[in-house]
């Protein structure tokens, strides 16, 4: 088996042995076959002749999204109370009305805001992606019930934004779970799922591509080592993932995650100046081939300090003009250019040619 066709289907994650306590493959665990800053394989196709198009002869794209994993600060009463007197350890980020108007009934904390939020993207004339969870009070993570969104799901598919499923902990490698997910956020608020990324990114080689395929979604966007932002298996290209137990393509999309903030704020662990000199990096070799660069920033992480660095960065993509649009229009447009199919044409001769190891 060759070195491209390895890195290209995430060979190594079949059977890895070092995943973490979500069950993740990690950077920290690779093999020589990564180079994690660079995209190789998609390097690979555009010197084969392969060139991406896009509206407006823009010479590539960008994909804005967010996971919506909070909506509420989630405290105990007493620690509402402490906070209105300035004794709790949130009193840096509350004003009085929220604190005083929460006291006995949560309202959603306005740092949070996903109105807020949606404000600055159009600031930058960008549309994008809102993955939401959709579990039931007691299940891990849970923070917020699908019944009290639907207006702000309306209002945000009104001002031209996507709206995609965020998969809880037990649904990546679960098709009964992450169907009874689907199905009731569907129904809640009308949406026709058809994108796909998992909290904590918790993804399965084995399992999860087949069971989004299962479901009808169209492409997932989960596929990202959550240590270390870049090129996992060296593509920034949309792509049909391909399965080494059935030595074949899949027939779903995946949208290949570049930069996660939370990669930069808990893992690497990086300051402002670090994390924007790495996205010019990756952003500069994303353009060259006529890319897709992806971008998922979590709706909790634009309050206070954070909300300074979003716009930079926001700042930095923008300047060099690219096709911006949700996932779902960008995975369209590269189904209705034919350009999926004449990418896959041309790694069948890159996997053929190359000599095994």
């Amino acid at each position: 088996m060759n070195k491209q066709i390895k890195l290209y289907g995430a060979f190594d994650d079949y059977g890895d042995k070092l995943v973490d306590q979500y069950g993740r493959s990690r950077m920290f665990g690779g093999s020589e076959t990564s180079n994690i800053f660079s995209p190789v394989i998609s390097n690979m196709i555009f010197a084969k002749g392969f060139k991406p198009f896009y509206p407006n002869n823009k010479s590539f794209a960008f994909c804005l999204s967010h996971d919506i994993d909070l909506l509420y600060l989630r405290r105990p009463v007493k620690d509402r109370v402490l906070s209105l007197f300035g004794k709790s350890t949130y009193k840096s980020a509350d004003n009085f009305n929220y604190v005083y108007g929460s006291l006995f009934k949560e309202k959603p904390y306005p740092a949070f805001s996903l109105k807020k939020l949606d404000n600055i993207n159009k600031s930058w004339d960008i549309n994008s992606t809102y993955y939401f969870l959709s579990l039931q009070e007691g299940e891990q993570d849970y923070n917020y019930n699908v019944n009290t969104i639907r207006d702000t799901v309306n209002l945000l598919k009104e001002r031209k934004n996507e709206i995609g499923l965020h998969g809880g902990h037990q649904a990546y490698n679960n098709i009964e779970k992450l169907n009874q997910e689907k199905e009731l956020f569907e129904s809640v608020t009308g949406s026709n799922c058809v994108g796909y990324r998992n909290h904590y990114l918790r993804f399965d080689i084995n399992s999860t591509w087949k069971i989004l395929t299962k479901l009808k979604f169209q492409y997932d966007t989960t596929f990202g080592y959550p240590d270390c932002v870049g090129f996992k298996n060296g593509m920034c290209y949309p792509f049909h993932p391909y399965d080494f137990k059935q030595q074949a393509f899949l027939e779903i999309v995946e949208l290949p995650l570049i930069v996660m903030d939370a990669t930069f704020f808990f893992y690497m662990r990086l300051n402002d100046e670090q994390i924007k000199m790495i996205i010019k990096d990756l952003l500069k070799k994303v353009k060259a081939i006529g890319g897709v660069f992806t971008l998922l920033w979590h709706n909790n992480n634009i309050s206070e300090k954070n909300l300074k660095l979003y716009n930079e960065v926001l700042e930095i993509i923008t300047k060099e003009d690219p096709w911006i649009s949700t996932s779902i229009d960008i995975v369209n447009w590269w189904k209705q250019q034919d350009l999926l199919t004449k990418q896959q044409s041309i790694l069948n001769d890159i996997f053929a040619g190359q000599q095994s190891v």
